[in-house]
């Protein structure tokens, strides 16, 4: 059956008035029922049902939909989640998907065939992982479950096992199942001896390691992480599974399917920095706990938070590899347009070992009292130079305003100036001009192309004739990895509109960004009536789209769409409006900082004509 067939079955179906009755409290009002909305604050319900039409709407927030919305809206997944979920309430199987224009990439190797295969390997491993976890030769390792106070309710919320302490247990298992060496080598499960040989012998990569399965943003199980449970034996306290087609450890955070709901109720993210930090902290409330993958925070981790939540609070261990990894994650927070907060532990602690010590309520006070980053920032440099002479008070203004100089907002720089002066007892128009000079040095290189500008500056946008650029970059990004995966690097999110093709296109980058790419065109299929777009509709419906083309001429209508489209016009944008607040500003600072921003945004426009140029 048609996913489209499908969806109409289980809107008849599944009675809405039912399935949103499971969630909130709703009443009878004449023929319809009202309730409190669930999607914003409310004293006077103003969240209507219409059971005739099977829909809902919100005078309120104004959101509104299907059986089918509602549950996406709700649980914070996506369409496929959303209609597997109604189908286990109703009863009915979930039909396999089926794909319009088949293999989208040349180097398809995460087919759907081959996601399913591995997300059935991965589930099936999993459980056994957690049933060897009670087995007679795992006693250590339960033993180290019950001493870090983990109940059976947080072993089994996140699905805590147990590798043996054998060379060939798992692989004995993955045989006596069906699945090959060579898929399972390929799944990261096993290793080879020679790993240049693909024939060589084949053992289990986790051995006497107690297991976390690690999971995508939708629950399913992509990969294993293990630690070490003997110190006395050599090896890494932590062992990840090795890349594949699903996992790709700088795109993933560790318990974000967990932490979703508490990120929407608590509205930011906590971000840790290994598992039994997650997990000691969903022991102790904050369910909006999550960490990245043994690596540091990334630019996609950030980008991948920014679809929940625009506000993070950062949760590091208080030693100076922890500082430090606080620190750096400035590059990635700061592009994704992130309002971060740190939190501060005692010395020596972790989360867990706070709850230990001081109890669960501790843990919680620290967080709440989590402190601006850029104040966290200035902290540590003061900590790090000798503030009372003249030469570390230099040095710590110079390693503060290199970041400060970083921020987009003229308002934050002048206040982070007024902190810092009084931090340091020094004029404040002595750190503003410290941050001119920073600011001057970063975009000195413009001046060497000043002459060039006029020229390429006066070269205008060709229009893209009877098209609309976020339609063509969609059927670009549906039908070819390559394109989506570029569009995640260049494209902001916050310049993809609101428009059927813009929203489109924002999912299927997100899909992307996950590892998900194969399976956007099934989630758009089911969402048409959604989009109410006949674009979305071609975008999806066309699988010969390009085929008959060059990849130059690919390449030209990727380069056309996004920067004369949408990225230059975008620029052109900010610099009208740029000197629209020059000409307001009475404050010399403010006007010289505009300036040198649109010296900024000038160059950047000349790199994108450069980059037109190099395609023609």
């Amino acid at each position: 059956m048609e996913l489209n067939a499908f969806k109409e079955q289980l809107k008849s179906t599944c009675d809405i008035v039912d399935v949103i009755g499971s969630y909130i409290t709703v009443k009878r009002a004449g023929t319809n029922y009202r309730a409190l909305c669930p999607f914003h604050n409310e004293k006077t319900p103003s969240f209507t049902i219409y059971p005739a039409d099977q829909a809902y709407y919100c005078f309120g927030c104004r959101k509104g939909g299907d059986v089918i919305r509602f549950v996406m809206d709700h649980e914070g997944v996506d369409f496929i989640i959303a209609l597997k979920s109604l189908a286990s309430r109703a009863g009915l199987p979930f039909p396999e998907p089926s794909r319009p224009g088949g293999d989208r990439s040349a180097g398809g190797k995460s087919s759907l065939k081959s996601r399913e295969q591995y997300y059935s390997f991965f589930d099936d491993l999993a459980n056994w992982y957690r049933k060897n976890l009670h087995a007679p030769d795992a006693g250590h390792a339960l033993e180290y479950v019950r001493k870090r106070a983990l109940s059976d309710a947080i072993v089994s919320t996140f699905g805590i096992g147990y590798a043996p302490d054998q060379w060939r247990a798992a692989r004995a298992w993955g045989e006596r199942h069906g699945h090959s060496l060579a898929f399972m080598v390929e799944a990261g499960v096993l290793s080879l001896k020679q790993p240049e040989d693909p024939k060589s012998a084949a053992y289990d990569r986790f051995r006497n390691r107690l297991m976390f399965p690690i999971c995508n943003e939708h629950g399913r199980v992509i990969a294993f992480s293990g630690r070490k449970l003997d110190p006395d034996v050599a090896g890494a306290k932590y062992i990840n599974n090795p890349e594949t087609a699903l996992f790709h450890k700088g795109r993933v955070l560790y318990g974000l399917h967990l932490a979703r709901e508490g990120i929407k109720s608590r509205g930011f993210a906590l971000l840790c920095e290994g598992q039994m930090d997650v997990i000691a902290c969903h022991k102790a409330g904050l369910t909006n706990a999550l960490a990245p993958m043994g690596t540091a925070f990334t630019a996609e981790q950030a980008r991948l938070l920014r679809r929940y939540t625009d506000t993070l609070v950062i949760m590091f261990d208080s030693d100076t590899a922890g500082t430090a990894a606080a620190l750096k994650a400035v590059d990635a927070f700061l592009p994704a347009g992130l309002k971060t907060r740190v939190v501060t532990l005692p010395e020596g602690t972790d989360p867990d070992s706070l709850i230990g010590e001081r109890g669960v309520v501790a843990l919680q006070e620290r967080v709440d009292e989590a402190c601006d980053f850029f104040i966290f920032f200035m902290e540590n440099a003061m900590r790090n130079h000798d503030v009372t002479t003249p030469t570390g008070k230099a040095e710590i203004s110079e390693a503060f305003l290199t970041v400060v100089a970083r921020l987009d907002s003229f308002v934050g720089q002048a206040e982070y100036c007024r902190i810092l002066s009084q931090r340091l007892k020094v004029p404040e128009h002595a750190v503003s001009s410290e941050l001119q000079r920073i600011l001057k040095k970063q975009t000195g290189a413009v001046s060497s192309v000043v002459a060039s500008r006029t020229a390429v500056v006066a070269v205008e946008p060709a229009p893209i004739v009877g098209s609309n650029p976020e339609s063509i970059l969609l059927q670009l990004a549906v039908h070819h990895q390559r394109w989506a995966q570029q569009l995640i690097d260049e494209l902001p999110v916050s310049m993809i509109s609101q428009t059927p093709s813009g929203r489109a296109l924002n999912e299927v980058l997100a899909m992307a960004e996950q590892g998900e790419w194969s399976d956007a065109a099934d989630v758009l299929a089911g969402k048409l009536a959604d989009y109410d777009s006949g674009e979305v509709g071609k975008a999806l419906f066309d699988p010969d789209f390009g085929r008959d083309c060059e990849s130059r001429k690919l390449s030209k209508a990727y380069a056309d769409c996004l920067y004369r489209g949408i990225l230059i016009p975008g620029i052109d944008r900010t610099m009208v409006d740029l000197q629209t607040k020059m000409q307001a500003s009475a404050s010399r600072a403010e006007r010289t900082a505009m300036q040198r921003k649109i010296i900024t945004l000038r160059t950047q426009k000349s790199k994108l004509y450069n980059r037109l140029r190099e395609g023609e």
